[in-house]
């Protein structure tokens, strides 16, 4: 049986509107990560947003978050 996605929230925050799913990570095995900026699930095989910084990957969900994530790292980067 598969799992369907169903949009429950919205956000405004990144590069114009977007609806964010939720429960996506175990959908199908896939390898998802948190976009830094905004906290969006973002597919790591898919995501065509990403970044290196001190030795790691971060994924983002749009070039606005990249952008906001690159112009200060330090403020969104895992400590």
């Amino acid at each position: 049986m598969e799992k369907a996605l169903v949009v429950v929230s919205r956000s405004e925050t990144c590069a114009g509107t977007m609806f964010i799913c939720y429960g996506e990570k175990a959908w199908k095995g896939r390898m998802m990560a948190k976009d830094p900026v905004c906290g969006m699930d973002v597919d790591e095989a898919k995501a065509t947003d990403k970044s290196e910084y001190k030795g790691k990957t971060y994924y983002f969900c749009s070039s606005g978050c990249k952008k906001t994530f690159e112009a200060n790292p330090e403020t969104y980067a895992e400590k």
